[in-house]
């Protein structure tokens, strides 16, 4: 669902507005026993016109970076007003497991502020989303906080926009979540000294 999260997220930002995901993916559509071809698909040319929605359900290295006139934090300081969410494994989210960042570039494994709520652990053994109930306990339980702005990353924002879509499902808001589609791997090399919270990265 990882992927196909991230297309969903990648319509929304264009505007498109009637998506959904299939639970558990193709494995699990299989599993159910539901027709699958190995035909090509030839769809009748539509008239479905794009709109720019990027601002709405993506948030820019630019945005993050940001200082507002009168202001004393950049927007990515801001973690005790804003969700920022780190979607990655526990493992590499405390620097025990790699992820490819630079340690030479870096000094940490985390973004400062930033919280870990790994999109993996929407998931049931199966694949399947867990139920919505245990996802909004879940939320709290990982310092999600009501009635705040949601930022999720991970290394490359393919994580982040499931753990986006997840939340925009269960927590429907005027105000979506956004994602930092660039994540760890466009901060490394921008801003490196933003990553710099828990031990330095494995090399």
């Amino acid at each position: 669902m990882l992927f196909a999260s991230k297309v969903a997220w990648i319509f929304k930002s264009y505007g498109h507005e009637n998506i959904s995901l299939v639970d558990g993916g193709f494995d699990s559509w299989k599993r159910h026993g539901f027709d699958v071809s190995t035909e090509d698909v030839k769809l009748p040319v539509g008239n479905w016109k794009a709109e720019d929605e990027f601002k709405k359900f993506v948030i820019t290295f630019q945005e993050l970076d940001a200082k507002k006139e009168g202001e004393e934090k950049q927007y990515i300081e801001k973690t005790s007003e804003i969700n920022f969410l780190d979607s990655r494994i526990r493992a590499q989210f405390e620097g025990t497991q790699d992820t490819g960042l630079d340690p030479y570039m870096v000094n940490g494994c985390r973004i400062a502020g930033f919280k870990n709520l790994p999109s993996s652990e929407l998931l049931t053994k199966e694949g399947t989303l867990k139920s919505e109930e245990e996802i909004k306990s879940w939320l709290t339980k990982n310092g999600y906080v009501e009635n705040q702005p949601v930022v999720t990353s991970c290394n490359a924002g393919i994580q982040a926009a499931l753990l986006a879509y997840v939340i925009d499902t269960v927590k429907p808001s005027s105000t979506p979540p956004r994602v930092y589609n660039g994540s760890l791997k466009e901060m490394e090399l921008r801003a490196p000294k933003k990553i710099s919270e828990g031990p330095q990265h494995l090399h």
